[in-house]
């Protein structure tokens, strides 16, 4: 089924193969959300917000693609040859 509770959802979140992109995703949510509420330098502040949003931006981009078959392996294929990575 396409829909599901919360419940399952959280149990697909920590699933074998999704758990290290959540738990990144989560962690840099919070860590966004306390450097929020924190006073300290604003050009810092801003360093670090930026840092973590894009971190959080690609974290939710890998987990989307861990529900396409061969999603993610065909992104690793892909930056490889940008890279010009002959190894693999």
């Amino acid at each position: 089924m396409f829909l599901c509770g919360p419940k399952k959802q959280f149990k697909n979140m920590f699933d074998k193969k999704r758990k290290v992109v959540t738990i990144v995703y989560l962690s840099t949510l919070f860590t966004s959300i306390v450097i929020c509420f924190i006073t300290f330098n604003q050009d810092i502040k801003l360093a670090v917000l930026v840092l973590l949003l894009m971190v959080q931006v690609c974290a939710s981009i890998w987990y989307s693609l861990s529900y396409i078959p061969f999603a993610r392996r065909a992104v690793k294929k892909c930056f490889k040859n940008s890279i010009g990575d002959d190894a693999a």
